[in-house]
Formats: C-alpha cells, structure tokens, sequence
C-alpha cells in the first residue's frame, strides 16, 4: 500500500510545490561578525570564483596556486568578500598559506567567513578531508536544478510526503513539516557564519591556536612548507569546547539534495524543532525520536537515521536504493 502512496505522489511531484521553510539546527542565532573592524566587504552580486591564483593577493583565502581538483568557472557564491584591513598578523599568514593547500572551492568558501574563529574552524574541518571533493561538495545552482528536475528527487520527496501522512495518522492533532530544497552554498555559509556554536567552537579553537602560535621559537614568524603542514595539521587536530551543529560550508548533506529535517508542529506551533538544546527534553524524553523513527522506517529504508555526531534526532539521510 505504501508503494502505491509514493507512486502517486511521485506523479504529483512533477507538480509544482508549495514552498516551505529552512529549519536551520539552532534558534539563538549569534552574532555574524560581518561588522567586525579589522575586515572589509565587498559586497559583490553574482561574484565569479576566479581560478586560484587570479584572485586578489588581499583576499583572506587566495591562492598562487591552482587546484588539481578546481572549482568549474561558472561557480558563483553570491555573499559579501571579506577582506583584511591593515597589515597580516601572523594568524593570518599561517592560514592563508594553510588555505592555499585545500581546494579552491574552500578557499572560495573561507572568503565569505568574516571572523577568524569560525574561518579557523572551517580550516579545521577542511584539512580533515583531502583528495578530491567532488560528489561530497554542495551543489551548484545548476546542479541543483537539474537535480530537482531528476526522477530522484521527486521518489524523495514522494516519500518524504508519505512519511508526513503516516506520521499525521499515527499522532492525530501533529504533522509534520519538512523542508525538501536542496541547501545552496550561500545558506551553508550564512548558517556557519550566524550560528551560536560555531562562534563558541570557533572561539574555542582560535584561543589554544593563539596561545600556540606565541610561541617564536615553535612557531616562526615566516613559516616554511614545513611549518605550514604541521600547523594545519595541529589545526586539524585540536579540540573545541564543543561540536558546532552546523557542517562546514560545502560539506553538509543538505547541499547534496541528501538530507531532509523533520520539524514536528502542532497547529501553528513548533512541538519539536531542529534546536539542539531541545534533543534530550523535547525529541528523547517526550517521545518524538521514537514517534518520528516509526513513521520513517513504516514508510520506507531508504531514509538512515537520525544522524548520531552531532546528535540530531530530526535529521535523516536519504539514501535510495
């Protein structure tokens, strides 16, 4: 019966959607650190990623050298540049030449992230994936075009409606709600540079790399290909105080058309929302984990979850067979 439900609402998802809202993984949205005195913006629409190399040498993320494994030229983030104002510190040197190891697409991505603590943590995350991204990075406007159109997505979110009537019949007076677009870049990059625990995390990890880098005799003040490798290195292995609940712009699932939340409402009022304060009162405690589990596993296997690091009880992958 349910394979008949999802073969009908696959026909309808050749229709048109009504659209629905982002669920971003925190309420209390912190500070963006975009007016912060020591950066720059150029606020530039549609702004082309050049090659590494062919960027601005002020740039906090450019590159005299060119990636292996490269951004396509019609990549666009369309988010202000933040640039450096007055002389480099040593931070900033360590960074941007640990920057330009990576692929120029992250280097693209740390140059919309304002602040040194989140951009530190965004490196730290970035040098913990090496070799070539492609089919983990987020998806192009083109890309995501195309994979709306795709008959992937529309079994997807065929299903994800089958889940929400099966949900809706097991728990009467609930429903839920679920965001089925695709996550672009830019809104990655908006929720890294505006949640609370990617400024704590990123506080965090810029006090211990600080009080490291003070020390000349460890660290020099002109780092060689050496130094430079020890310290991503060092970055990739330090701790934070705690686990940012957003993935690092590029890599989130939801920028692959992989990863649906599920917001539970009753009327017009949030019952379980994607807010990580809330997992073990709200989703564990009260029953919403288990109540949400049911439905999506009732309805269909292609739908793993919820994610386990960070927790997040909301958070399914679709993986389809």
């Amino acid at each position: 019966m349910i394979d008949v439900i999802i073969a009908v609402l696959s026909m309808l998802a050749l229709g048109p959607f009504a659209p629905s809202l982002d669920f971003p993984s925190e309420r209390a949205i912190g500070p963006a650190g975009a007016a912060s005195a020591q950066f720059a913006s150029n606020t530039l629409d549609n702004m082309v990623l050049a090659p590494a190399g062919a960027r601005d040498a002020s740039s906090l993320s450019a590159s005299s050298t060119p990636s292996a494994d490269a951004a396509p030229a019609s990549t666009r983030i369309d988010l202000p540049v933040y640039t450096r104002v007055g002389p480099e510190t040593k931070l900033d040197r360590y960074m941007n030449l640990a920057a330009k190891r990576l692929d120029s697409r992250m280097q693209g991505a740390l140059s919309h992230i304002p602040d040194d603590g989140r951009r530190l943590l965004a490196l730290k995350y970035y040098t913990r994936r090496p070799g070539n991204i492609n089919g983990r990075w987020a998806m192009s406007a083109g890309q995501i075009a195309k994979h709306v159109g795709s008959k992937q997505h529309q079994r997807a979110v065929a299903t994800v409606e089958a889940i929400k009537l099966r949900f809706a019949t097991q728990n009467p007076g609930y429903r839920l709600a679920v965001n089925t677009d695709v996550r672009s870049l830019e809104k990655q990059i908006e929720i890294w540079n505006t949640f609370g625990s990617t400024e704590q995390a990123g506080q965090s990890i810029l006090t211990k790399t600080e009080r490291a880098l003070a020390n000349d005799t460890a660290w020099p003040a002109e780092p060689g290909p050496q130094d430079v490798a020890r310290f991503a290195k060092m970055i990739a292995s330090t701790p934070t105080s705690r686990t940012p609940t957003a993935a690092a712009p590029g890599f989130s699932l939801h920028g692959t058309g992989r990863a649906f939340d599920f917001i539970i409402w009753k009327g017009d009022e949030i019952v379980a929302g994607a807010v990580a304060e809330t997992v073990g009162t709200v989703w564990d405690k009260a029953g919403w984990t288990k109540k949400l589990k049911d439905a999506i596993t009732e309805v269909s296997p292609n739908f793993v979850g919820p994610l386990r690091a960070p927790y997040e009880p909301w958070h399914y992958d679709y993986r389809p067979g």
